[in-house]
């Protein structure tokens, strides 16, 4: 008889550590508890460790284990007691697997995002889609990979933590990890763009993007491509965000942001996008890259201005503006003066969102941007 296991629930979850710990430790510290076992995954195996671990401390607090776990590149190692550890149950699997299974897993581990697809998972395994596939689904059957949907993919949190480890260590030459990761942005940003040139004709923007290596996806029609970018909402920011700390890919990572601003304006996803776009802009700062950091200001601007924070979106978009100016650079100069145009046109300040918005006019002819 087969038998799937699967994760505890929040509150079985907490029932497990209490019983382990006791009921007086984690009645005064709920809240932490529950950190420690969402840092668990709320997996069984390390539910039990964590709280045996913590069972064998009296002068440990709830709250001193849950800070050990909050650390992810520490946390496989914090989960160990006596002879049982986590690590150490997921070794057993990966030393099992075929050469090309080990590779898959390794960097598949490497992306961040609750799931990814099956097109995506191909990218960075630089396979074609059968292939890919074959792969996928045996790490699945080995319970090393889960299964979200049909063509969706995902790792229980403490698998990724050690496919990442194993990636770290395994991947020879390191190279590999990077080069995996720049084919996943280059998927995301060419499919993007295909979903932005297929929503807005004839506009501009997918010319100022930076060039992509490899392919992305091509759709029928407007609607299927919408589809596509908030299916892949999650995954497509999070690659954004995680590409941005690279000077390498820090522009890319800005021109996926920019392609993919339905997410902003539909409002569904415009939380996770203002959140990605700071952290882009921060990431730009630091680099020193006012390029990235004029863009991403400018989008970052516009989101906010979607949220009705108009003062603040008005400061952030005339600094994107000084920034897209020094950069020599046509987008923030043509979007950061019309934001401030419409937004001085809500505020009713006419005289100014006149000025604004012939600025931004001229920039856009400028560009040959009818559109604009």
């Amino acid at each position: 008889h087969l038998v799937d296991l699967d994760v505890m629930s929040p509150e079985e979850a907490l029932a497990l550590f209490t019983r382990i710990v006791g009921e007086e430790r984690v009645v005064s510290e709920r809240d932490a508890a529950m950190d420690v076992v969402a840092a668990c995954g709320f997996l069984p195996l390390a539910i039990r460790i964590a709280a045996s671990r913590l069972a064998a401390r009296r002068t440990w607090t709830v709250s001193v284990l849950a800070r050990k776990l909050a650390d992810e590149r520490r946390r496989l190692d914090e989960l160990r007691v006596g002879d049982l550890a986590v690590k150490a149950t997921f070794e057993l699997g990966y030393g099992q697997l075929e050469p090309q299974q080990a590779r898959a897993f390794r960097l598949l581990g490497l992306a961040e995002g609750p799931d990814i697809s099956l097109a995506a998972a191909a990218a960075v395994l630089d396979l074609d889609p059968d292939r890919a596939e074959d792969l996928l689904e045996s790490l699945v059957d080995t319970s090393l990979l889960e299964s979200a949907a049909p063509g969706r993919y995902r790792f229980h949190d403490l698998v990724r933590l050690f496919a990442r480890a194993c990636a770290e260590r395994d991947e020879q030459p390191p190279s590999e990890r990077d080069a995996a990761m720049s084919r996943l942005l280059d998927f995301y940003l060419a499919t993007a763009a295909e979903v932005y040139a297929l929503e807005r004709p004839g506009d501009r923007l997918v010319d100022h993007l930076d060039a992509t290596r490899y392919p992305g996806l091509t759709f029928p029609d407007r609607d299927a491509a919408l589809d596509w970018l908030f299916a892949e909402s999650d995954p497509l920011l999070a690659c954004a965000q995680q590409s941005a700390a690279h000077r390498d890919t820090l522009r890319r990572a800005t021109d996926l942001l920019m392609a993919a601003v339905d997410l902003a304006e539909s409002g569904a996803n415009s939380r996770q996008y203002e959140i990605t776009a700071r952290a882009i802009g921060e990431a730009a700062q630091a680099q020193g890259d006012a390029h990235a950091e004029g863009r991403a200001r400018t989008f970052l601007a516009h989101v906010g201005s979607l949220a009705g924070r108009y003062d603040l979106a008005d400061a952030v978009a005339r600094g994107a503006a000084a920034l897209g100016l020094a950069a020599a650079d046509p987008v923030p100069a043509c979007r950061a003066l019309n934001q401030r145009g419409i937004i001085a046109l809500v505020q009713q300040r006419l005289g100014e969102a006149e000025t604004h918005l012939l600025q931004a006019i001229a920039a856009f002819r400028k560009d040959r941007n009818a559109p604009g």
